[in-house]
């Protein structure tokens, strides 16, 4: 995901460009059924007056089981885990990952440090000739394993109250179509809530 951020309107030191890579891996324990997987994210930014980074975020492991018919439909769900890492950000960094955090900012938790994030979903899936509809809901629950709210974990808001646990929620929507049996095009909605 690429993204071109303008500034507020009375800042004239320029767009900041970001992206962001979603890295995604499954294997089938049992074919159609139950999947195991490994997830992380790489962000860049360039942002004017301050400077680029790249970040690697912390790992995510999860695992989910499908449900599927002969007429196409399919639903299921699973477990993520975000695997906490402590991490030290320089002031460059720090200002690099608030700029991408606007491209994807249901991915805050692979860029936390030692924060500790559940996320259960629940995914319902049909498939009818080459067209492809997804829809999943998601929780995130992340629990601060540092102390309370910081900018080390994702805390933006001055003067907000400390908090151990956060939580948000993301609806996904997905539709597509198959060009191949191994390719794909298509897009996706999300609302971060």
């Amino acid at each position: 995901t690429g993204a071109v951020i303008q500034p507020k309107a009375d800042d004239r030191s320029g767009d900041a460009f970001a992206y962001f890579a979603h890295l995604d891996g499954e294997y089938p324990l049992v074919p159609r059924s139950w999947f195991i997987g490994l997830s992380n994210d790489i962000a860049s930014a360039a942002v004017p007056g301050v400077g680029t980074a790249f970040l690697i975020g912390n790992p995510e492991i999860s695992a989910r089981g499908v449900w599927s018919s002969v007429r196409g439909l399919s639903s299921g769900g699973g477990l993520g885990v975000v695997l906490p890492i402590p991490r030290s950000l320089s002031p460059v960094e720090d200002e690099v990952l608030r700029t991408v955090r606007t491209v994807r900012p249901w991915d805050l938790a692979s860029f936390s440090s030692l924060q500790l994030t559940f996320r259960p979903f629940i995914d319902i899936r049909h498939v009818t000739g080459g067209l492809i509809f997804q829809l999943r809901q998601a929780v995130d629950w992340s629990i601060n394993l540092n102390g309370t709210d910081s900018a080390a974990n994702g805390a933006t808001a001055s003067g907000a109250q400390p908090r151990l646990t956060n939580f948000s929620a993301r609806l996904t929507f997905y539709t597509g179509y198959r060009l191949s049996e191994a390719i794909g095009v298509g897009v996706e909605l999300w609302e971060v809530y």
